[in-house]
């Protein structure tokens, strides 16, 4: 995750927007995030799966087997749960 405060906003203004995301629990090293208006199509998931690994790579990198995989586990996925070290 970004490790400035303005960073995290911007991010998470830019998921409100789109997809009615809102932080719904952080805790110290994890932030859950509900989405109300998820992707549709699997190029559009890949998109977000992009933005995901921008935003937290460690958890990207460590919970799934490869990149394809990632973006199959996040279609239909509420909520989006980031961790970071």
């Amino acid at each position: 995750m970004p490790g400035d405060a303005a960073g995290l906003a911007a991010v998470l203004g830019s998921w409100e927007r789109r997809f009615g995301a809102r932080g719904i629990a952080l805790r110290r090293d994890t932030l859950f995030v509900s989405v109300s208006a998820a992707q549709i199509t699997r190029l559009q998931t890949a998109h977000i799966a992009c933005e995901h690994f921008v935003f937290a790579p460690d958890d990207v990198l460590q919970n799934s087997d490869s990149f394809p995989e990632y973006i199959d586990a996040l279609i239909d996925v509420n909520p989006w749960g980031f961790w970071s070290d």
